[in-house]
């Protein structure tokens, strides 16, 4: 089977009969090339002239003298023209650079495929002119796409369509500036050269000094390209070598033949297709012989990584330079270099080094500083990770400074950081050149830090990446006469380092690793593809565009069909050329995403005459099993236990909930006191607004007092209070609160939110009948005593508020979680390890019967839950549940039945010699804190 680079070197020792001197060959990269001439080198044994090698990219930027300038730079540039003045601009360049780099892809496809930006971004208000200028007679679907776009022929239009057009309308005006401004400075994106390029053919005279020029391995051509083919064409030095097979050629359903069926007529081919992949048609005959690809579906993406040494174990050691692993999706780079044992790799493709640690760590710093510069608060699960991270306390240590970790409220203050000498301080020098300078020095100083055992290849990698990183940082000051603050500065440096990669690149012999992209031109014996999930092969979507599908489909932009057709050519000339193959794919959903073969498996399934077969993977996995975990009761268990059994420490709702749905877990909660992980620092969930929201009805409630009014409810300064709850929860006490700390972005939509479940709930309360607060966050306690047990227990709880209503003491708790099964039935509420169990009944029960015990003057005791977030479909209102609870006269025998349930579970807790054992139940393990320890 003769590989395309075979091919082409045929045509040209044949064509040319070895005097290469005069022949220039141009290629989509530079790699086929290399393979050409070391090709060409075997067959010659006298010394010959080699022909010249281009990539016709880097042929354009020699012609043109110099190469794309930097896209931070372009960004800026782009964001004077639409901000002149960006002292009054509405948005920073930070965050202009999100909406500036549309554009920028934008403008750089227009000029590639040389298209009139007036007509382009004209609005259009005529179906005829649309049919007219467009070309679409025969294409009405588009026609009517785009009048839809635009909002109608002669129709009132929304002011965000309005808006839409207006920015359309400015934009031919903007497209000229910039590119004005760009030549003015010297700088050009590669559209701009392209189309430079193209209009300047007959002058420049490209490659004019070779007699013959062979074009090999081109597949999509953008219009600039395809002036440069049309002109060598027109000079008549141009060959041009395909590199196709007639089974996506002949068939004008296959989409991988997409662009070359256009080509091979326009410029005919000097070399003869390839026919590897069989007959295209189930109709003509099966061929002798076939290729056979495996198909190996793993569970999730990181296991495909881990399966290839049990795949190149079947390949030669001495055919691993011609066997290659395919990556489509690139994050799986670093885990495929981990999993090969030692030997000669020829990693063709770039590490995106913002996947490292060291990426993730600057994020966070970046965020600290911005924090200590004043731009916004940092959010608490940005401090969590921050301190919580283990370069954090290894770069204080190797500081000299003590580790305060652990302690929020100090390493967040500002006086811990008046230091200079402090890593974490932020230099804020005055005038922008010198702290920029200064942030510089420091970061690169925080980084040095950092014990080099916890610094990783992938972490080495990005440091390598942040020095050069920091230079076009102040390039971009001193060429553009850009000054931005501190806090910009801050921003900007991520996004100057984003996209940024560790070009592995080398053309070493040994295994192939290598992205789509990588394979043009090239073909390999034993063909490895990871990654072959719908989604990703082809690639879903595609970039954000202000260019919407309908216009880009009738201006002959690429689209996503384009990019299928892309994706199935490189995958089909790949499956053509080996005598191998295998397609992994993970056949395990991931969170939400449902996982699912690529769609070109099934049509070759059906289509070809490849022979699939699936193959049943066996991971080489070394898990440690569920493991058996029991706490005897010994007189050390005892003494734990002292506090609560000397009554101490009172037994609350919470301890027997935890008890009933798993002893060990009321043993390392309760008893032991293990943290759980996510309490460590407050974050903004559930939890958090629950205890702010508890603060702020505390302090409206604070005196005995009956419902708010409308008109009172209206005078709440609620957003104030809210702030002020916020801020004590997450600091502990609002005077160690920072001037300068301010909550924004989740916290703003969680006080939004606080906002509209208080007042919902002072609205519930003016529709119930009269009553009036007595107390809350009240303490309850009771002594309780069990027979065979020496000491007097305490039985206790915090009620979030008691009012008196008809007579009646009601126990009012707030919930801002899911609402649960309301029952008041004791089996129910104390049934050991039952799924759904009614927790919050057993606590608002318990809070009843003891606040009935503590209050002789009252005859009944109730209880209310109000669901501040999630409605209870059982209860009347779909937010108040209501117990009727106890009554002294125990008439029915609730109470009494109740209590019974509560001393048999109190006497298992204090009296009982049966270890602390995991539950049976695996469903309540789901949602443990501690089943990482528990490892059920």
């Amino acid at each position: 089977m003769q590989a395309f680079i075979q091919q082409v070197a045929d045509f040209l020792q044949h064509k040319f009969q070895g005097n290469y001197r005069e022949v220039a060959v141009i290629f989509p990269g530079m790699r086929p090339g290399r393979r050409l001439l070391s090709e060409l080198l075997q067959r010659h044994d006298q010394p010959t002239w080699a022909p010249s090698v281009f990539s016709l990219e880097g042929l354009m930027f020699d012609l043109y003298g110099m190469p794309p300038s930097d896209e931070i730079l372009l960004l800026h540039t782009l964001y004077e023209v639409f901000y002149p003045n960006p002292e009054v601009a509405p948005e920073t360049f930070s965050q202009f650079i999100s909406k500036g780099s549309m554009l920028l892809r934008d403008f750089d496809e227009l000029d590639r495929y040389l298209l009139d930006s007036e007509d382009l971004f004209r609005i259009i208000r005529d179906e005829k002119e649309i049919e007219a200028r467009f070309n679409l007679h025969h294409e009405p679907e588009l026609v009517e796409a785009l009048l839809h776009f635009m909002g109608g022929i002669g129709e009132s239009r929304t002011d965000d369509q309005q808006t839409l057009l207006h920015f359309w309308e400015q934009l031919p005006m903007r497209y000229a500036q910039f590119k004005s401004k760009l030549e003015e400075r010297g700088l050009a994106y590669t559209g701009m050269i392209y189309r430079s390029l193209a209009g300047q053919l007959e002058t420049l005279r490209p490659l004019s000094q070779y007699r013959h020029v062979v074009l090999a391995g081109f597949n999509a051509l953008s219009t600039g390209e395809e002036a440069f083919f049309d002109y060598w064409q027109k000079e008549g030095k141009a060959w041009f070598c395909w590199d196709a097979d007639r089974y996506f050629l002949d068939d004008a359903s296959q989409e991988a033949g997409t662009f070359l069926r256009q080509y091979v007529q326009r410029f005919p081919p000097a070399i003869p297709f390839a026919d590897w992949l069989g007959p295209y048609h189930r109709s003509r005959p099966e061929p002798a012989s076939t290729k056979s690809v495996r198909l190996i579906g793993l569970p999730l993406h990181q296991s495909m990584a881990r399966f290839l040494p049990s795949i190149l174990e079947g390949i030669p050691a001495q055919e691993h330079h011609e066997t290659a692993i395919v990556l489509p999706d690139e994050q799986l780079c670093l885990s495929v270099l981990q999993s090969l044992t030692p030997g000669s790799y020829n990693v063709t493709m770039g590490f995106p080094v913002n996947q490292s640690k060291a990426a993730h760590f600057l994020q966070l710093l970046l965020g600290f500083w911005r924090y200590q510069a004043g731009d916004e608060g940092i959010l608490p699960q940005q401090a969590r990770d921050f301190l919580l991270h283990p370069w954090t306390s290894a770069l204080l240590q190797a500081a000299g400074f003590q580790d305060r970790t652990q302690e929020p409220n100090r390493l967040l203050s500002p006086p811990i950081l008046d230091n200079p000498a402090h890593p974490l301080y932020l230099p804020l020098a005055p005038g922008f050149g010198q702290a920029e300078a200064e942030l510089g020095q420091r970061l690169l100083q925080v980084f040095r830090l950092i014990p080099t055992n916890l610094i990783t290849a992938p972490d080495q990698a990005f440091l390598m990446e942040l020095e050069p990183g920091l230079r076009r940082l102040s390039g971009l000051v001193k060429q553009s006469g850009f000054r931005p603050p501190i806090t910009e500065w801050l921003k900007l440096l991520p996004e100057v380092l984003e996209n940024r990669k560790l070009a592995f690149e080398t053309d070493t012999e040994g295994l192939q690793v290598c992205g789509l992209l990588e394979t043009r031109g090239l073909q390999f014996r034993h063909l490895i593809v990871l990654s072959m999930n719908e989604g990703i092969v082809p690639r879903s979507g595609g970039s954000p565009s202000f260019l919407p599908y309908a216009l880009r489909k009738a201006v002959g932009l690429p689209t996503a069909d384009e990019r299928a057709g892309l994706s199935a050519y490189y995958l089909l000339r790949l499956l053509g050329g080996a005598d191998s193959a295998a397609l992994l794919f993970n056949q395990i959903t991931e969170s939400s995403k449902a996982e699912e073969p690529s769609r070109f498996i099934a049509q070759l399934k059906e289509e070809s005459w490849l022979r699939f077969s699936d193959v049943q993977a066996q991971l080489p996995v070394s898990m440690a099993g569920s493991r058996s975990i029991s706490v005897p009761r010994s007189e050390a268990t005892k003494a734990l236990m002292a506090k609560f059994l000397e009554g101490r420490k009172a037994f609350t709702p919470k301890h027997l909930n935890e008890w009933l749905d798993c002893k060990l877990k009321f043993w390392w909660s309760s008893v032991l006191r293990i943290p759980e992980m996510e309490e460590e620092l407050p974050q903004a969930d559930n939890r958090f607004l629950g205890s702010a929201l508890h603060k702020v009805m505390e302090w409206l409630f604070a005196s005995p007092r009956k419902a708010f009014t409308e008109a009172e409810t209206a005078e709440l300064p609620l957003q104030n209070l809210i702030q002020s709850a916020f801020k004590e929860v997450y600091w502990g006490e609002t005077t160690s609160v920072p001037e300068s700390f301010v909550f924004n972005g989740e916290f703003k939509l969680l006080q939004a939110v606080c906002e509209r479940m208080i007042r919902t709930f002072l609205q519930m309360d003016l529709q119930e009948p009269e009553f009036s607060v007595v107390g809350v966050e009240k303490k309850l306690e009771l002594p309780f005593d069990l027979e065979e047990h020496p000491f007097t227990l305490k039985l206790g709880g915090n009620a979030d508020r008691v009012q008196m209503q008809q007579g009646k003491a009601w126990i009012i708790d707030y919930k801002t979680g899911k609402s649960e099964k309301a029952s008041e039935d004791p089996e129910v509420l104390f049934e050991r390890e039952a799924d759904g169990r009614p927790h919050y009944g057993l606590q608002t029960l318990w809070y009843a019967w003891l606040q009935l015990e503590m209050m002789p003057e009252v005859n009944h005791a109730g209880a209310k839950l109000y669901y501040m977030r999630s409605p209870d479909k059982s209860s009347k209102n779909g937010l108040i549940v209501t117990y009727d609870g106890f009554s002294r006269t125990d008439e029915n025998g609730k109470l009494a039945f109740f209590k019974e349930h509560a001393t048999r579970v109190l006497s298992e807790i204090v009296l009982d010699e049966s270890p602390f054992t995991q539950c049976e139940n695996v469903k309540i393990c789901q949602h443990c804190p501690y089943k990482a320890i528990c490892r059920r």
